[in-house]
């Protein structure tokens, strides 16, 4: 399986990408941002690639990336309103210009969604989180396997459109 950066690198884009459209996230929304595009990303690729290597844990707002915890929650509940140079992102992302124009649609069909929606969406029923939590309970690791298994009945169905899935695929 294949990776295509960090998830910090992921999380400073993400920010990075709200702070610029005047639209900043908050660490509960940039969590669920994450664990939607890692779904979405891996949905696109039929499983063979996921955004990043780290793993999701369970939380009881749903999934939680805690290197990326640790970095944004000093902004509490407040917008992040900043921006980072990405510039490493930028380069892997340029070889693969429809999977950046994925990330993106994604990234801002999601910024539209409350993040209490998105938190809603993480616990149904059959969910990762929802079935790493039933068996494990909280601070669980969510595998990365059962993202990869399960990313194609979980991908972003209400979010993201079949054309934006197959410019995904296109460069994977």
């Amino acid at each position: 399986m294949g990776y295509v950066c960090g998830c910090m690198e992921m999380a400073e884009y993400v920010v990075t990408r709200c702070a610029e459209v005047g639209r900043p996230v908050t660490d509960l929304h940039l969590q669920k941002m994450l664990y939607f595009l890692q779904l979405g990303f891996c949905s696109a690729t039929a499983g063979r690639d996921l955004l990043f290597p780290e793993e999701f844990e369970v939380w009881r707002y749903g999934p939680v990336l805690p290197s990326v915890y640790d970095r944004f929650s000093v902004y509490g509940g407040g917008s992040i309103n900043r921006s980072f140079e990405c510039r490493n992102l930028y380069d892997k992302l340029s070889v693969r210009p429809n999977m950046k124009s994925f990330i993106d649609r994604t990234i801002d069909a999601l910024r539209k969604k409350s993040p209490w929606d998105l938190v809603a969406q993480t616990h149904a029923d059959g969910t990762p989180w929802e079935m790493v939590k039933t068996k494990h309970g909280y601070r669980a690791t969510i595998p990365n396997s059962l993202i990869a298994e399960q990313a194609g009945r979980f991908a972003l169905l209400t979010v993201i459109s079949p054309q934006m899935r197959s410019s995904a695929e296109r460069n994977s």
